[in-house]
């Protein structure tokens, strides 16, 4: 009997194919479940012959998710993919909201702790108590902390001790929570802060930050001046509201992402603070990310491009109520950002005249003028239910015959 073809390719193909397969996987789901139509484990339903190359296959083994989609996969299967995985780091996501199986599941979990590297545990209050004791974690490089459900004690304290390799750290609805870590040498750091003392205090710690992601809550303690925070590394800041813009200086930075004013702020606050945060820092900011649930009126638009002067890549997103007849006004302004090379938009509306005035504002910014450099990329997000008009469509690809780099994605 003939075999089929794919039992007659060579055993190093045959696992670069697995590999493949899950790594096309991964970028939906970084982490696989251990479920038997899935893939790793579905290799070793394939046949005999794919069951023993994928089980001698350790990188395939090397990361799993336990999830409440996986509620009667037993704590033990950590132990056996850590098995078949040989002696590779570990990668692994813990999510559940149920205490008595999050215990269990970090208990198995902290036994290869040696062998952690990239670790995402979404868990309730208590169970982090788990961590306690536990390290050192000499391999471990990013960590993702997520609370679930209420708090139970403030007295949980969360220790890395020993993790000379960690750069990446994620804290997720630690209200209360008491966490050390080795702060000077992330280079990544997420985190919702909602007591404005101890998080500002965090930022004083970590003076090799890179990328920051922070949500710096309302909160009535949030000071009304203090020295700024200088981080002098940091090149990307985003920021759920703008609280943190006086707070810090940052002469590295080149791309932030900011929320418009929230209930509480003004639109104009928000300008005065991101012009002092650039005149302080001394910084060449190349690309600003603005989004906001409300409206702006023409002249705040202007002044929030005025104050990004060196701006050359520029990402909007913010309800579409005359945003396009905005947006084309002040760009037909020649000194408002001369040196606008991208844009991006999000937008929802979907008839012809809608974006009649997006059409001339890309015409304006593709006409050459001294002293202004010519849009060479545009980007357009469309929102669901949102439809781009066929006679729009066709003066896009008209933009691109020209030579202009257009893409249009459906949200």
């Amino acid at each position: 009997m003939v075999p089929p073809p794919i039992l007659t390719v060579p055993t190093e193909l045959t696992q670069q194919i697995m590999l493949e397969t899950l790594i096309a996987n991964s970028e939906t789901q970084r982490f696989p479940r251990p479920i038997r139509t899935e893939a790793p484990l579905a290799f070793t339903a394939v046949s005999r012959q794919w069951r023993e190359i994928s089980l001698n296959t350790s990188e395939l083994w090397q990361s799993i998710r336990l999830d409440d989609s996986t509620p009667t996969v037993p704590p033990q299967v950590l132990a056996v993919w850590g098995s078949r995985a040989r002696s590779l780091p570990r990668n692994i996501q813990l999510r559940t909201s149920d205490p008595d199986r999050a215990a269990a599941l970090l208990a198995e979990s902290v036994k290869s702790c040696l062998r952690w590297q990239d670790i995402d545990l979404a868990l309730p209050h208590e169970s982090f108590s788990a961590l306690h004791g536990h390290g050192p974690f000499p391999v471990l490089r990013s960590i993702c902390l997520t609370m679930r459900g209420g708090i139970a004690s403030d007295d949980i304290v969360i220790a890395l001790p020993s993790a000379p390799l960690l750069r990446q750290l994620t804290l997720s609805d630690f209200p209360f929570l008491r966490v050390e870590m080795p702060w000077a040498q992330l280079t990544t750091l997420r985190i919702t802060v909602y007591e404005a003392a101890p998080g500002l205090a965090v930022l004083q710690r970590c003076p090799n930050i890179k990328n920051l992601v922070i949500a710096l809550m309302d909160d009535p303690g949030l000071p009304t001046a203090m020295p700024p925070i200088v981080l002098p590394a940091l090149q990307y800041l985003r920021s759920l509201n703008t609280h943190i813009l006086p707070f810090v200086t940052v002469p590295s930075l080149t791309q932030l992402d900011i929320w418009g004013p929230g209930p509480s702020g003004t639109m104009e606050q928000l300008i005065d603070d991101l012009r002092a945060l650039l005149a302080r820092s001394a910084c060449s900011l190349k690309r600003l990310t603005y989004r906001s649930p409300r409206d702006i009126t023409p002249a705040q638009f202007l002044a929030l491009l005025e104050a990004v002067a060196a701006v050359e890549d520029l990402e909007l997103a913010f309800p579409p109520t005359s945003l396009l007849e905005k947006l084309r006004d002040v760009l037909q302004i020649a000194h408002v950002l001369p040196r606008l090379g991208t844009l991006r938009l999000t937008y929802g509306a979907g008839n012809q005249e809608s974006f009649d005035p997006l059409l001339d504002a890309l015409h304006s910014r593709r006409k050459v003028v001294e002293g202004r450099a010519t849009l060479e990329v545009f980007s357009l997000h469309l929102e669901p239910g949102a439809n781009l008009p066929p006679a729009v469509r066709n003066q896009l690809l008209a933009f691109r015959d020209q030579g202009m780099d257009i893409s249009v994605v459906d949200l």
